[in-house]
Parts: C-alpha cells; structure tokens; sequence
C-alpha cells in the first residue's frame, strides 16, 4: 500500500494490475501519476507550438504533420494555447500568436 501511495514514476492502473498478477503495457492515462507526466508532456507540445508559429501562420493539419502528433493531441493544446490568449485562428483557419 505505501508504494502505492509513494511511486510518482508508474500508473496506478499498473501497479494495481501487477498487484493482482495481470499486466499491461498501456498507461490508464487518467490516474494522478499519468495525468502529472500529461501536464509536462501538454506544456512541451503547447512550447513546440508557439516555436512553430513564431514563422507564420500553420493550419492544425500542417501542426499535426510537422510535429508528427494526433489529432487529439493538436486539438487540445490548440484549445489551450486559446483559452490562455496566446494564439487566435485567422479568416484562413491558421493559427498565428498573439
């Protein structure tokens, strides 16, 4: 139980899992370990972002292509750098900083 509580560096569901003699190598990607090494990972793509923008405006798709990432991954930093006032989207559906 105290490691449980204590390591920072593997998924709950994991250690649970290996707990009860089941494996599984995918993150659960919902418990506070996971969700923490998210916030990093969120804070590095929404960096690698703004960078790519700071030559001129790029379409989610080009964001996508050039950063080698999912959709869902484009989608919710770009709603980020949004809500936080760092990039808006132009007449062209390009983002750009602001």
């Amino acid at each position: 139980m105290i490691e449980f509580i204590e390591d920072t560096s593997i998924c709950k569901n994991k250690l649970l899992l290996t707990y009860f003699n089941q494996e599984t190598n995918a993150d659960c990607g919902i418990c506070s370990t996971c969700l923490s090494k998210n916030k990093k990972s969120d804070l590095d793509l929404s960096i690698q972002i703004i960078d790519l923008l700071q030559s001129n405006p790029t379409s989610s798709r080009e964001i996508e292509n050039k950063l080698s990432i999912t959709s869902e991954e484009t989608i919710f930093a770009l709603k980020q750098l949004l809500e936080k006032n760092k990039i808006a989207i132009n007449s062209q559906n390009k983002y750009y900083l602001i």
